[in-house]
């Protein structure tokens, strides 16, 4: 739906850090999905995507409002972490 205005919504930095920390729950959601010998590549993609997203949010949230959200992207990482040893013992990696 056009409504003729093409101005682009402005969102503030805790919007889009917070939007982030929603992604890493995501990601490691569809990540326990690829944990197969047939799809292990897109698992370790799943992985490194959720620890980029961690490490930015950990550089650009010193506490506040963001805290629980870091606190979460860094427990998806810890999680995709255990993922990732699970391929790795099973020899996929």
């Amino acid at each position: 739906m056009d409504n003729g205005d093409n101005a682009p919504i402005a969102f503030g930095d805790e919007t889009i850090l917070g939007a982030i920390s929603d992604f890493t729950a995501e990601v490691y959601r569809q990540m326990q999905l690829w944990i197969s010998p047939a799809e292990y590549e897109e698992a370790l993609r799943a992985h490194a995507a959720i620890a980029e997203a961690s490490e930015l949010l950990n550089q650009n949230t010193s506490g506040g409002n963001l805290r629980n959200k870091v606190d979460q992207a860094n427990r998806n990482l810890h999680q995709a972490d255990a993922r990732r040893t699970d391929l790795k013992m099973r020899g996929l990696i």
